[in-house]
């Protein structure tokens, strides 16, 4: 009996220190956004999108940047070459095997944090988005993560929900998975990130090669 009561006390103990030790949502949120408060941060990255409706898969694989504010960088590598960069105000897209680039308004695909670019300030997730401890979601979890749900303020045509895999020791964001409406997601697993790098404001600003075909993504075309 006195075992037993022992063990019991000892249930209770381990208990009480786990939950003073356990972590709401907002303390989730206020340690990555204290970590991202840094000037810049540069990653390695995995892509795999799948389209349900065609039952295709693609990866693709590169490093990626991010200063603050709204400047962001996504050089692929694999399958094949192609950088996105903006400076928060342009978007140039560029394909250089084709010898072509897009370019149109920044804010026209990456408003409201669409593609991750909240991660050049962190700080809009509160502000766009209702934050959640994911429930079962069939997503393959570690213990050494915690998984947000990420649901849009306002209906978008492109994003239903986010989810972000955040790292319990660094609390660097270290996946994330974006669904849109049709079923297809977009998975992206971040390694080697680091911050403070002193990127510099013209690695945000593409320079056009001479000869390169320039599109205007607004419609239209020319040519330099």
């Amino acid at each position: 009996m006195v075992k037993r009561t022992i063990l019991y006390v000892i249930m209770l103990l381990g208990c009480f220190a786990f939950n003073s030790w356990a972590l709401t949502v907002s303390e989730v949120v206020d340690r990555v956004e204290a970590r991202y408060a840094s000037s810049d941060c540069q990653a390695v990255f995995s892509q795999e999108s799948k389209l349900k409706a065609m039952d295709v898969t693609d990866t693709a694989t590169g490093k990626v940047y991010f200063k603050k504010s709204d400047m962001m960088r996504w050089d692929y590598e694999s399958p094949e070459r192609q950088t996105i960069v903006t400076d928060g105000k342009t978007l140039w897209m560029y394909r250089p095997d084709e010898a072509q680039v897009a370019i149109g308004r920044a804010a026209d695909y990456f408003g409201d944090g669409e593609g991750l670019s909240f991660l050049s300030d962190i700080t809009i997730l509160r502000s766009q988005f209702q934050i959640r401890f994911a429930g079962p979601t069939g997503e393959e979890v570690r213990d050494d993560q915690y998984l947000l749900e990420l649901t849009p303020n306002v209906q978008r045509s492109n994003l239903s929900y986010l989810y972000l895999w955040i790292s319990k020791d660094t609390f660097y964001v270290v996946r994330s998975k974006v669904f849109n409406p049709f079923g297809d997601t977009t998975m992206i697993t971040f390694e080697n990130v680091q911050f403070n790098q002193n990127l510099k404001p013209s690695f945000f600003v593409f320079e056009v090669p001479e000869g390169t075909e320039v599109i205007e993504m607004g419609g239209g075309e020319a040519g330099q």
